[in-house]
């Protein structure tokens, strides 16, 4: 059993750039959740997510499998439970955590279900950065354009808004450095038998 940090972030703060870098220092494979998506794809062979089209996901809906949600720019993400078999983290937005933990507060069979996956735990971690910083992504990593860097990050403030009373102890970090440096410190207790009951 162990944690499944749940990565959260306005678009652009840099989160997989800071799980794909924990991962390589630890040596860590295949750790990241892959929620699927009904978008396409931002470039040949992103490998971010699952792509899917929105039949797969009514499919899953009508199983009642669809354990995290978000609808974000026209497109479903979501994960089954299966999904997070043996992974460490997951990059989710604010939403979708919300979702996830109705679910389970509401569902007793798929909190055992998470067990069956490995999963005892679930901690919750923002990263916050400076939003010129976001822009700066948005803008020139991600080639978003004006308008739309601009109506991201509106969209985002209004998603993160509040953070800090939405869940009970939400790690924040302003600095994607900090929380790199914090998580591989704690690594050894969140593999360990008592990490729910120290990060819980």
């Amino acid at each position: 059993m162990s944690t499944l940090l749940l990565i959260c972030g306005w678009g652009g703060s840099g989160k997989d750039y800071a799980v794909d870098k924990i991962c390589k220092d630890l040596g860590l494979k295949d750790a990241k959740v892959l929620s699927y998506t009904t978008r396409k794809p931002r470039y040949e062979g992103e490998s971010t997510h699952t792509f899917i089209d929105e039949e797969f996901y009514e499919m899953c809906k009508e199983k009642g499998n669809v354990l995290a949600y978000t609808y974000q720019n026209n497109a479903q993400y979501f994960v089954t439970p299966e999904c997070l078999k043996d992974k460490k983290f997951y990059i989710i937005d604010k939403p979708g955590v919300e979702y996830m933990m109705k679910k389970i507060n509401d569902n007793k069979d798929l909190d055992n279900e998470l067990k069956i996956n490995g999963i005892d735990n679930l901690l919750v971690i923002y990263l916050n950065p400076n939003k010129l910083k976001v822009a700066y992504n948005l803008l020139f990593r991600r080639k978003l354009s004006l308008s739309n860097t601009i109506k991201r990050m509106r969209q985002d403030y209004r998603i993160y808004k509040g953070m800090k009373k939405s869940f009970p102890t939400p790690l924040m970090f302003k600095h994607q450095r900090d929380m790199i440096d914090f998580i591989e410190d704690i690594w050894p207790y969140l593999r360990s038998k008592r990490s729910k009951e120290m990060f819980s």
